[in-house]
């Protein structure tokens, strides 16, 4: 038992993640699993190059795993060990966002082949999984995107009802993805300074970060704002962090367009959530964000290409707020954005 003692969270409080009583994290250095544990040598050595900090190995690592999974005569009997499912949930977390395209989408691809060969046993991985999962779908790799779409498609057989229902029954664990990225991760806690550069860091970040307002985005389309208690109040609370507001008034221009997107599906789906407290509080964001700035040119004809959705935005939430435009400078800042309709033409 000493090699199942060492499993990394195995045991501990379920955080982040997970909700089965082990770690599953987005950042690089917790929830890690232990290859030590894994009774197949083949599998042990696979897990063990995924946890390589060099790309190419880990790249070739994983397509061996998918190979594995898909052609090994005992596939199913090796992989229905309760201490491998541990080890790919854990491990899937953060090869869903590696800086490798590749990396990202086979683990999508696994994932499905895991969904289909364990079936019913592996629904409660499916609930600290799903928004790693469906996060994929909003990859900004168009290809990677696709197959993320397709792993899904395949895992449920094309069955559009079962997919749609993913939205409903795992909402909380969905909402919860986007939650940890929004309000705990960082450039710093998703890549290792020693090994990744600022620049990479950075991207990786936002790149990730994009993907998981577009999520939340749309399992408040999806699900037109009707959500249980638990999902409301979690919602609530990612509003009124302060980094979901710092978001608001970012000057990273595409996910600038991306929070205000995520805004108007917030007033127009669940204006009982948005109380006078927090549109207070976002008015002053949203006030403070759409403040172009004077010295640069070329940030202004940035920010002009994402006016159209701010103004969606802006006019759906004064509409529900009026008193948006009661706060400080907000008449002023809306001229000067107007003003950038001349880059048009």
């Amino acid at each position: 038992m000493s090699g199942f003692s060492s499993f990394s969270g195995f045991g501990g409080a379920s955080s982040g993640l997970g909700t089965n009583g082990f770690e599953v994290s987005l950042n690089y250095y917790t929830g890690i699993p232990d290859p030590n544990v894994l009774s197949n040598n083949s599998l042990k050595l696979i897990f063990k190059s995924l946890l390589k900090r060099d790309e190419v190995t880990r790249e070739k690592a994983i397509v061996e795993l998918l190979n594995f999974i898909e052609t090994d005569s005992n596939k199913l009997e090796i992989i229905n060990d309760e201490l491998l499912i541990i080890s790919w949930v854990q491990l899937y977390a953060k090869l869903s966002i590696d800086n490798s395209k590749k990396i990202r989408s086979t683990s999508h691809q696994i994932q499905s082949k895991f969904v289909v060969l364990l079936g019913k046993k592996y629904l409660k991985s499916l609930r600290d999984t799903i928004g790693i999962w469906l996060n994929g779908c909003f990859d900004n790799d168009r290809n990677n995107s696709r197959i993320s779409i397709q792993s899904l498609q395949s895992a449920f057989n094309d069955n559009t009802e079962k997919i749609n229902n993913l939205w409903e029954v795992f909402a909380y664990q969905i909402i919860n993805y986007s939650s940890q990225i929004i309000r705990f991760e960082s450039k710093d806690s998703l890549s290792d300074e020693r090994i990744v550069n600022k620049e990479e860091a950075e991207t990786k970040f936002n790149r990730v970060l994009i993907c998981s307002i577009q999520l939340l985005t749309q399992i408040i389309v999806k699900r037109s704002g009707e959500f249980k208690s638990d999902s409301i109040e979690l919602l609530s609370e990612i509003i009124k962090d302060e980094k979901f507001q710092d978001l608001i008034i970012t000057k990273e221009h595409q996910l600038k367009k991306n929070m205000f997107v995520l805004l108007k599906a917030l007033i127009s789906f669940t204006p009982d959530l948005m109380n006078s407290k927090i549109m207070k509080l976002t008015s002053k964001s949203i006030i403070k964000s759409i403040k172009p700035s004077k010295k640069s040119p070329n940030e202004s004809l940035l920010f002009s290409t994402i006016i159209i959705p701010i103004l969606d935005s802006i006019t759906e939430f004064s509409k529900f707020y009026p008193k948006i435009w009661e706060v400080k400078k907000s008449k002023e800042n809306l001229l000067d954005l107007l003003s950038l309709g001349s880059y048009f033409d």
